[in-house]
């Protein structure tokens, strides 16, 4: 199954679970998942129809470890965590064996979280070894790329070493943990990270701007070097002809 085929499943499980049928859209996502543990999409999707809010809650906080920038899940998370019947864990429990969710909106508007009256008795899956384990548990961070050039840079640089740009205290808004956040702190640090895009927006539109400025000064100096060239040309090709048809005095 490719990822085309994939999406349009999830597609499907959407609509499946708009009819109602939530526990067959989360069978149907689940498919996709074990097949392919990378598929954020999946992931968001599960996010929205889960059994219970404790369970969306963990898949959310796994999606913005893997994508921190994922502003849709950082708004799902606040709302859930902003609820009033929603009681934060105390300890690790059981999780889902969805493990990634995706960066773009999903097909579910943020407002529309699907819950069930009563939580199922019989788990999704089967437990595995990898559930035993946690999904959920912490990882050894992957490298970032840099905010302005977007070469590769660890988690504690300071400076990245190809453009010398400052990352650390950006990349602290996008790195903090966010098991105790609070709905007010994810509000916080989803501006943040609007902040952040909205600058790197005004520093591609600089760099672009630049570039047309280059672009148009090469332009003119070939136009300018051309049109010495010909006059040059021109220049020789007149006295050339001068000097061809003038004729000594003869006695």
């Amino acid at each position: 199954m490719d990822r085309n085929e994939q999406n349009n499943r999830i597609k499907e499980a959407i609509h499946i679970a708009k009819q109602g049928d939530l526990p067959r859209a989360r069978e149907m996502i689940t498919e996709i998942v074990d097949h392919d543990p990378e598929n954020d999409q999946a992931l968001l999707a599960y996010a929205f129809i889960a059994p219970n809010k404790l369970e969306a809650e963990q898949v959310l906080e796994e999606v913005l470890r893997i994508n921190p920038n994922n502003i849709t899940a950082l708004k799902q998370l606040a709302k859930l965590r902003n609820d009033p019947s929603f009681t934060p864990p105390t300890e690790t429990t059981t999780v889902s064996p969805f493990t990634e969710m995706p960066s773009q909106t999903p097909a579910f508007e943020p407002g529309t979280y699907l819950d069930e009256q009563t939580t199922p008795k019989e788990p999704i899956l089967e437990e595995t070894e990898t559930s035993k384990v946690g999904i959920f548990q912490e990882t050894a961070p992957e490298s970032l790329p840099c905010i302005q050039c977007g070469k590769p840079t660890t988690s504690n640089s300071n400076y990245c070493e190809d453009c010398k740009r400052e990352i650390n205290q950006k990349r602290q808004a996008i790195e903090s943990p966010l098991g105790g956040m609070t709905a007010m702190e994810l509000e916080k640090k989803v501006d943040q990270l609007i902040a952040i895009q909205e600058e790197q927006q005004q520093e591609l539109r600089k760099i672009s701007r630049a570039a047309q400025l280059y672009f148009w000064l090469t332009i003119i100096g070939f136009v300018l070097s051309l049109g010495y060239v010909c006059i040059m040309v021109f220049g020789l090709t007149s006295l050339i002809g001068g000097s061809s048809g003038f004729n000594f005095p003869t006695q």
